[in-house]
Order: C-alpha cells, then sequence, then structure tokens
C-alpha cells in the first residue's frame, strides 16, 4: 500500500459517497471500501462506522473479513459469520456486530488485490443474486476511483526516465520502514553513483546517455532483494533503501553484490558495449532515525568515496568511533592470514535418526592480535569488498582437505567435508581448479568436498560462476545451497544448477515449534527436495524437541548448537573416529 501512495495520500471523498451508496442500495448499517495490508486493513471509504472506529479508519488483519476476500480474490459471501468456519473466531462478531458479510475484491491495473468493498448486517442474511451484482458494479467503480488516483500519485512519485521511485519516494519508503522496524534491526541507504559518466554524456550525447542509465537500473534492479525499494535519486546516482539490516557487515554485503552485478558484464546500448562501475555510499540508522537524513547521508557519502577514489563508504555521522575501529578492522584483515589468525573449525552434519556424523562444514575464525575476536558476519562481508576473501579462502581449502584426509587414512571411507563459497571465489578462473588440485594433492576425490553457495549466489552468478560450478560437479563435487527460503532463489534456479543439498535457513527452524506456518513451509520444503532428489539439512537446531519434529516431517540430516559446536581439526578427527559416519 505504500507503494500505491494511497495511504499518504488520505481517503478520497468519492470513496464515502460510494460506501453510503452502498449502504442504501443492500440495506445495510455499514459499507466500506478497504485496503488490506500485511499488518492491518485500512478503511478509505465507509459509511454506518462511529465513534474512534470511523476516526481511526484502521483494524488489525485479525479482526478483518476482507483480508479473506482479497487472499482469495473472488467474491465472499457469507450469510452468518457465526457458522461460517473460516471466519466464526473473528472479534469483530462480537465487538462490531459482523454478522453476515459480502465483499468483492478490488482489483488494480497491476493486478494486485488491493481491498475490497464490502457490505455488513448484523443479523444472518441470505444475500441475493441481484444484491451481488450491485455490490460487484459499485466494486468496479471504487477499482477506477483507486486506479485513478493510483496512476496520478505514481506519476509524481516515479522517475520519468526509468519508471524507478523518485527521490521523494525513497525518503518516504525509508520513513515507512523505520517506523516498522522491529528490535536491533535498522535501515540501510545505498547510493550508487556511476563513475565517469560525465565522459559518456559528452562522447555520445544525452539520449544515449539516457538509454544508458535505463540498461544501469534495468541491471541493479537484479541486487534489489524483495523487501528492498530501488529507485533513481538524481542524474546517475541510483538509491537502494534495505529495511531490516542487522549491521554494517549486512549493508556492505549489499554493497558488494551492487558492485558484482553491475560488473558482472558489459552493458549492450544500442549493440555496443559499455562497461560501468559505481561508487557507494551507504548510511544506517535504527528507530530514531530519519529518512531524508539516512538519504543525504548515503548520498554524502558516496561523494567522499569518489572523493578518495574509494568503492564505498559508510556514512561517518554520529559513528567517528565505529569509523575508525572499521578501518583498523580492514587493516588488520590485510594481514590476518600471514600471521596465521585465521584458523578452520569443522561444524557437525548429523544424521537425526541415528545421531551418526554424516560429515562436517568447514567454517573460518578469527581472533586479532590487535583487536580480538572478530566474528565471521562482520569480517567476511569486509573481506569480499576487499579482495581479502580470496587468501582467506585458499586457507581453508587446505584446511578441509587435511582433515578429510586425515578422516580417510583412519576410517578408510571418503568423509564430505564442505566449504562456503564465496561470490568473489566463484567469479575468479581457476576456483574449481584449485579446490580440485587441494584434495587430489592429498589422494581424495570430490566425493569428500562439498560447496555451500547462497540463494544470492545463485541469483547472481554470471558465465564464469556457472562455470566453476560445472566444474566441480565434474570432478564429483556435491553442491549445497544454504540459506534456503531467505528469499532469493526459485525451483528454476535449482533445477538449472543441479543442486544436490539445501539447507533450510535457522530462521525456520527458530520459529518451528511456536509457528505452524514455519512448521508447514518446512515440511514443504521436504516434500518439493523429496521430489527433485534432493537431500535436506535443518540448520540452527537448538533443542532436542525440535530434532525430533523435524525427524516426524521426514528431514534426515540437521546442523546447529543443538547438534555439535564447532571444533577444530583435532577434535573433528576424533569425534568422528569414535562416532562413524553414515551416508
Amino acid at each position: 500500500m505504500r507503494d500505491l501512495g494511497l495511504l499518504e495520500s488520505g481517503a478520497p471523498a468519492a470513496l464515502d459517497r460510494l460506501s453510503n451508496l452502498a449502504a442504501r442500495l443492500l440495506r445495510v448499517p455499514i459499507a466500506l471500501v478497504t485496503l488490506v495490508g500485511e499488518r492491518d486493513m485500512i478503511m478509505l471509504g465507509q459509511s454506518g462506522l462511529d465513534g474512534e472506529l470511523a476516526a481511526r479508519r484502521e483494524l488489525p488483519l485479525n479482526r478483518t473479513f476482507c483480508s479473506h476476500a482479497v487472499a482469495m480474490r473472488r467474491t465472499l459471501v457469507i450469510p452468518d459469520t457465526r457458522r461460517e468456519p473460516l471466519v466464526r473466531d473473528n472479534p469483530s462478531i462480537e465487538e462490531h456486530g459482523v454478522v453476515a458479510y459480502a465483499g468483492v475484491p478490488l482489483l488494480l491495473e497491476d493486478g494486485e488485490a488491493a481491498g475490497a468493498l464490502c457490505a455488513i448486517d448484523h443479523d444472518p442474511r441470505e444475500w441475493t443474486a441481484e444484491e451481488l451484482a450491485i455490490l460487484d458494479d459499485l466494486a468496479a467503480t471504487a477499482t477506477e476511483i483507486l486506479n485513478g488516483r493510483a496512476a496520478l500519485i505514481h506519476r509524481g512519485l516515479h522517475d520519468r526516465l526509468t519508471g524507478l521511485p523518485n527521490g521523494e519516494l525513497l525518503v518516504a519508503s525509508c520513513e515507512g520502514f523505520i517506523q516498522d522496524l522491529g528490535k536491533g534491526e535498522n535501515v540501510a541507504v545505498l547510493c550508487a553513483g556511476l563513475d565517469h559518466f560525465d565522459v559518456i554524456n559528452q562522447a555520445f550525447g544525452s539520449e544515449k546517455a539516457d538509454r544508458v542509465l535505463r540498461a544501469v537500473s534495468r541491471r541493479l534492479v537484479a541486487a534489489v532483494r524483495d523487501t528492498d525499494v530501488f529507485g533513481r535519486l538524481r542524474g546517475d546516482v541510483f538509491a537502494m533503501v534495505a529495511p531490516g539490516i542487522e549491521d554494517e557487515s549486512e549493508a556492505l554485503t549489499l554493497a558488494a553484490r551492487v558492485h558484482r552485478v553491475l560488473s558482472d558484464a558489459p552493458l549492450d546500448v544500442d549493440g555496443e558495449q559499455l562497461s560501468v562501475a559505481a561508487t557507494l555510499g551507504i548510511a544506517i540508522g535504527g528507530g530514531e532515525s530519519n529518512g531524508a537524513d539516512l538519504v543525504s547521508d548515503a548520498a554524502n557519502a558516496m561523494r567522499e568515496a569518489k572523493r578518495h577514489q574509494g568503492r564505498v563508504r559508510v556514512a561517518e555521522r554520529g559513528r567517528a568511533e565505529n569509523a575508525a575501529a572499521h578501518l583498523r578492522m580492514r587493516e588488520a584483515l590485510h594481514v590476518a592470514t600471514r600471521r596465521d589468525e585465521i584458523k578452520a573449525v569443522f561444524q557437525p552434519i548429523v544424521a537425526l535418526e541415528s545421531h551418526r556424523l554424516a560429515g562436517y562444514e568447514a567454517l573460518a575464525r578469527w581472533d586479532s592480535a590487535t583487536i580480538g575476536p572478530v566474528p565471521p558476519d562482520e569480517f567476511i562481508p569486509l573481506a569480499e569488498l576487499t579482495f581479502d576473501i580470496i587468501e582467506i579462502g585458499e586457507l581453508m581449502i587446505d584446511r578441509a582437505a587435511a582433515l578429510a584426509a586425515d578422516l580417510y587414512g583412519h576410517l578408510g571411507e571418503e568423509v564430505r567435508v564442505t566449504l562456503n563459497a564465496s561470490p568473489v571465489q566463484l567469479d575468479r578462473p581457476g576456483f574449481a581448479a584449485s579446490v580440485r588440485a587441494a584434495f587430489e594433492s592429498y589422494g581424495l576425490s570430490g566425493r569428500s568436498v562439498g560447496i555451500e553457495i547462497t540463494e544470492g549466489t545463485l541469483l547472481e552468478s554470471g558465465a564464469l560462476e556457472r562455470a566453476n560450478l560445472a566444474e566441480l560437479r565434474e570432478f564429483g563435487v556435491r553442491v549445497l545451497l544454504d540459506d534456503f527460503g531467505t528469499g532469493y532463489s526459485s525451483f528454476g534456479y535449482l533445477r538449472d544448477f543441479q543442486i544436490d543439498t539445501i539447507k533450510i535457513d535457522r530462521s525456520f527452524v527458530d520459529r518451528m515449534l511456536d509457528d505452524r506456518h514455519s512448521a508447514a513451509l518446512i515440511q514443504a520444503i521436504l516434500a518439493m527436495a523429496r521430489g527433485m532428489d534432493m537431500e535436506v539439512v535443518a540448520e540452527g537446531i537448538e533443542t532436542e524437541e525440535q530434532a525430533k519434529l523435524l525427524r516426524l516431517l521426514g528431514c534426515r540430516y540437521g546442523q546447529g548448537f543443538g547438534l555439535g559446536r564447532p571444533v577444530d581439526a583435532r577434535q573433528a578427527l576424533a569425534d568422528g573416529m569414535a562416532s562413524g559416519f553414515t551416508s
């Protein structure tokens, strides 16, 4: 609804008049024109409400009936809500006397079912065909009003050249995200300014430069998550507003994705191949932040980065101490592998039925001599931006191969040790060859190694990443998709990349005992995986109750502190010899 801009525009008076007409024609005490959001329902037009509800024009979603009509995308007719299983527990039956209900969804031009026109009676009622026809006609009128208003608002809030949200909508979106932030969450704003765009303008003229901007906008849309808002701020500056960001490292990961997507291949503009790059500025804020300030800070950070010829800069506002710490971390990371500060630890993957080991995942840990232990979610994104991830990755490949060789030497069988592959590693020629060479040097085949990639890596993959994955598969390496369900991939990617194993994101496991929807999603993922001949590993298992439910749902493998914490190579070898392994 924020995208439509209808909430900020105020409820059109025409919809109140339409609601009054519906109430008179259908002889009902209440008629409403509603918009249904993710958490609540807004009454844009109303007839028959009084008191606080009439003034507030808002209801939580669990007290609405229109949400069902919107979800079904068809007319919902209920003669007696007290006898209808779908809604009989709805508090509005008692609170507002909603006993009979008829609602028609409002389908906008873009296909979205945005809300409904509904009629409500305080007594049971059999709705006639004539009454439902009247409701249909009035709903069509309401839809025309909303479409017209949405079109006007859309033109005022979108860039005419690219069709993307403009600065005003980006700021409004940022404000909306700030209001909805949960505890510990932040909003990040990323501004991307094209490098040397003035040269393109002078060399090719403004019309072709405009076509370059359109091509850039299409390319950058690929870097945006479903929850983000991406737009053109001005000229050659684009911006992304990303909600739900935990910390700076996550924002830097988004910045790395923007860089990769933009530089993956030259743009094709009028048959010419043009290479473009961008400089990024980032601003991060919590619930006390101001949307306009965050957008401004990100733009200023971008200009500072350009001035200092950097790739990315995080806004310094109110956080000079953190900025200095970030610089110290960057310098320390650059020498970490040479100082033997990066260590490999190995977390077990366990067969849930037998409790035997099924393999290990190799994880990088950094204990800096100058700044102390640094969490992986802080140093890995930074390493990807600085390309120190290449050296770290080579170290991890060797450590994983060494453990696999020790296990083979003691057990006489190849045990799979999986490695997390960064998009930066996959985007380098020879990555697959280096993995193969490392494991073959220990006398091992591809059966001893698995490569974990994220859903984002799949979405952003170019020809080189695909070639590396294909070469790894030829060697016998299994490909695992990490954090499955976090919003990037599709069934098509699972098929095209021949994924062998999917790892269910820990967020589903965290909620599964208390949230039936999470349990249902896990069950659906397991059914899909069985149909596609894939294995499944559930991540983040902390308790026996979680492990038991996953077993009942048919999940064969799990990982998490409840099953085993990461240990060094010596302990991993001892545990493997004591437990034995299962395939």
